[in-house]
């Protein structure tokens, strides 16, 4: 469990975490774009969702996202290297 924490520790102090948290502040605070997500929960309007997609911020979130889902993407692969070490050595 010690290790676990540790882990977490480790990546809410990485460069990558503490971007996406500001950028999900500016989220939060970007008006526009709540309503737009909003509505387009409801309507599925392809209209609204280009202009999702056009806003910089959501962009902003969207790249930041992408790192964040690389970072779970290497950490599993070194875990899997690691369960592989620990089952060799059985």
């Amino acid at each position: 469990m010690e290790k676990v924490e540790n882990l977490i520790t480790a990546l809410n102090n990485t460069s990558t975490i503490k971007e996406l948290e500001e950028i999900n502040k500016k989220v939060e605070k970007d008006l526009e774009l709540k309503k737009l997500l909003e509505e387009y929960s409801t309507t599925k309007n392809e209209e609204l969702k280009k202009r999702i997609i056009e806003n910089k911020t959501f962009q902003e979130y969207k790249e930041k996202e992408t790192e964040v889902n690389l970072l779970i993407m290497d950490i599993n692969q070194r875990l899997k290297k690691i369960k592989k070490k620990e089952d060799c050595s059985l």
